[in-house]
């Protein structure tokens, strides 16, 4: 039987939270910033060389520059107008052939899972879904054009000192020039466990960039469906959308 007095603690402040409770539906999930790639830092947009030398796949009014709320390995992150919905679009591109292009969100690169990786988050995810286009700019032999697409969500474990991958999904796109929705599932590892970070990483495979061989991977109009949970700050009980709670680790 649980203390009257936690009952009552949590259920004054779910009472609080019913704002919370009726604007979350479940689905959606809104607080993963700037997944349409509608927001740059208008500071940070250049014109790049490269970019405008390739004449085989020019990027229709292509800047390079900073993706508010995103981080990006050299100069992997291209705004460009040739867009699926809205007035931008993300591209991916091979960066000068000096490795892959990635653009993520929570600056993990995937194999940093110290405490301060990921961007803080706390629920559940189901599916990510969107439009891309993979333009091939390398004519290398044997070489076959990747873009990827994956979700990673953390736990932190002290006793580690690292995060634990609580639900995982990734998929392999091949080329198309022509704006293509996707779809896939977010993969659940640790069935008791509810995530507090999350990760989201965009990659596409190196090229001769300086030669006007870039491969150039187009993103837009993303969606990561899930569930949010509110965390009660007496005990750390986590509840749903629905008011149901979801985990009690203090117990």
């Amino acid at each position: 039987m649980f203390p009257k007095a936690t009952i009552n603690r949590c259920l004054f402040f779910l009472i609080l939270s019913t704002q919370f409770l009726q604007c979350n539906n479940g689905q959606t999930i809104d607080a993963i910033p700037n997944l349409n790639f509608e927001e740059w830092e208008e500071n940070s947009l250049q014109d790049d060389p490269f970019l405008m030398a390739d004449t085989t796949h020019k990027i229709a009014n292509a800047k390079v520059g900073k993706l508010t709320g995103w981080s990006a390995f050299g100069q992997s992150a291209v705004r460009t107008t040739d867009a699926f919905e809205g007035d931008y679009a993300l591209v991916v591109n091979s960066w000068y052939g000096t490795g892959p292009g990635v653009v993520d969100l929570g600056q993990c690169r995937v194999t940093n899972r110290s405490q301060a990786c990921g961007m803080p988050f706390q629920g559940r995810l189901n599916k990510l879904n969107g439009h891309y286009k993979l333009v091939a700019g390398s004519t290398q032999d044997n070489h076959v054009l990747r873009g990827s697409v994956a979700v990673y969500s953390f736990r932190y474990n002290a006793a580690s000192q690292k995060r634990d991958t609580v639900a995982l999904g990734q998929l392999f796109l091949e080329p198309t020039e022509e704006y293509t929705p996707f779809e896939f599932k977010i993969n659940t590892i640790l069935e008791d466990v509810l995530s507090d970070s999350i990760a989201v990483v965009f990659r596409v495979d190196g090229s001769d960039c300086q030669h006007g061989k870039c491969n150039y991977f187009y993103l837009d109009n993303l969606e990561i469906q899930g569930e949010t949970t509110l965390e009660c700050p007496y005990h750390g009980w986590r509840f749903g959308t629905d008011g149901v709670c979801r985990l009690m680790p203090s117990l």
